[in-house]
């Protein structure tokens, strides 16, 4: 939550019968908290393939071109 909307909820939180304004900010939030959610899964996925990768890149029968290698895994 920014702290411009922190300062709201708490400036709406104690006026009291402010629920809809209190919602608001929690649905944004939950929005934006869901948006950074996504991001970091799609980043694990994407870690995950280069370690799979490199992992595999160690066995003795792959190429030890990376370059070539990832040209090939990826056509």
């Amino acid at each position: 939550m920014t702290l411009e909307n922190l300062k709201k909820y708490i400036d709406y939180s104690n006026k009291g019968n402010e629920l809809d304004n209190l919602l608001d900010i929690l649905y944004e939030h939950k929005k934006n908290v869901k948006n950074r959610l996504k991001m970091y899964e799609d980043n694990l996925m994407l870690l995950e393939k280069k370690i799979h990768f490199y992992e595999e890149s160690r066995k003795p029968e792959k190429e030890q071109d990376l370059f070539r290698r990832f040209v090939e895994d990826h056509s």
